[in-house]
């Protein structure tokens, strides 16, 4: 086995912590936290005898950065950022590397009831738009290839630039 990508996830619509039922958290964690842990637990193994690989886990800009109503989103998918780098740093001497990448909104059925443009209820990224899947992929090949031997318990944010534009609402805000 030379790459897994673990590329599922599901979110909620609207639902804030407090209104979100015990099965919700459940089934969010469930599909975004244990599937991938359970593909790169049995990746692993083949990995490490095989001399290496890479695993690539989607994350979101949600893991580091608030969506409203998407409590559960959040939290899980910051779980998988941190299973990202507690499994770099144990498989690392294993010649095997495991990475992220961080969406913003990508243009699927998932993002499909936002506004047109619109990222989250933040407006939407510098370039105007949403992201085309094949741009996102394309960071996740990267991440498997030869290219990027060296990266290793990284994230690369892949969000037309969302991220940089909160912060710099958040700091002309507070000015």
């Amino acid at each position: 086995m030379d790459f897994l990508h673990n590329n599922a996830g599901i979110t909620t619509d609207d639902l804030w912590l407090d209104t979100t039922s015990d099965d919700t958290w459940d089934r969010v964690m469930s599909i975004n936290v244990m599937g991938p842990w359970l593909l790169l637990r049995e990746a692993l193994g083949p990995m490490r005898t095989g001399g290496g690989g890479a695993v690539v886990n989607t994350t979101s800009v949600g893991a580091a950065s608030v969506v409203p109503g998407r409590g559960a989103y959040c939290v899980s998918k910051a779980a998988l950022a941190m299973l990202t780098r507690v499994a770099a740093y144990e498989n690392g001497s294993h010649n095997v590397r495991v990475n992220a990448i961080a969406p913003g909104t990508v243009d699927t059925p998932m993002t499909a009831t936002l506004p047109h443009g619109a990222s989250t209820s933040s407006g939407p990224p510098p370039t105007g738009r949403r992201g085309r899947p094949s741009e996102v992929a394309a960071a996740a090949v990267w991440l498997c290839s030869d290219e990027a031997s060296y990266v290793n318990g990284a994230t690369i944010t892949v969000d037309g630039g969302w991220t940089t534009a909160i912060a710099a609402r958040a700091a002309a805000a507070a000015s």
